[in-house]
């Protein structure tokens, strides 16, 4: 159960969270409201309509999922405006307290008598969540963490799509496996991120990224076979 929230939380909070709701939940207490809503509505899906857990239990474990993150969100919010100029700190401590309150809830899943919270029921599931950490998230991260270097960051904003593209694919074909049409695919997105990156930069960034992704499949497999 751990992994499907861990999903979840992953999903609303990047792919499905645009520049414009980041805006607005820090802005008003409104915006707030339809980011948590977002996460309550994608949790319910993923549990009920998808992996047909009853709907009382669904709405349940949506709802206190959706209230951890209401409080944290809230919080960084305070933080925020306390500690304008600590950031990285803030998106730091915001990440560990929100997969601590999912650790918490699925937790507390297993001791009422539920299946293990850490257990991998489907592969795919901790996949997914490889492939969003890959790309989504370590778009927004990198951005955080030179949010000073507002150079940097426009330049992490126009290579965005080519630099996800080529992480994205590197992992998908790594997990799926290796063969003659897999490294063509491979190849075939260095080529697009190679030169769609400044000269100055193309061999530093596609060798952290490519490090990077391949941390990342490690922990992957490492995951599913818990």
């Amino acid at each position: 159960m751990f992994w499907i929230i861990l999903l979840c939380h992953f999903i609303a909070d990047y792919p499905l969270q645009t520049d414009a709701m980041v805006i607005a939940k820090k802005t008003s207490l409104k915006g707030l409201v339809m980011h948590i809503t977002m996460h309550f509505l994608t949790m319910l899906v993923m549990l009920c309509a998808i992996l047909s857990v009853e709907i009382s239990v669904g709405i349940s474990l949506a709802l206190a999922i959706g209230g951890f993150h209401f409080v944290i969100d809230y919080w960084k919010n305070v933080l925020s405006k306390l500690k304008p100029a600590w950031v990285i700190f803030g998106y730091i401590q915001d990440q560990i307290l929100h997969y601590s309150s999912i650790l918490l809830v699925t937790f507390l899943w297993q001791e009422f008598g539920w299946s293990p919270f850490l257990e991998v029921s489907n592969p795919m599931i901790v996949y997914a969540i490889g492939f969003i950490l890959a790309t989504h998230f370590w778009f927004v991260t990198e951005r955080v963490i030179n949010y000073k270097n507002a150079a940097y960051n426009q330049w992490v904003n126009e290579t965005m799509g080519s630099r996800m593209m080529s992480r994205g694919v590197l992992y998908s074909v790594v997990i799926v496996g290796l063969n003659f049409w897999s490294l063509v695919v491979i190849a075939g997105a260095v080529v697009v991120g190679w030169n769609d990156l400044e000269s100055t930069v193309r061999k530093q960034t596609m060798a952290i990224d490519f490090i990077g992704v391949g941390i990342l499949i490690v922990v992957t497999l490492y995951a599913v076979n818990l």
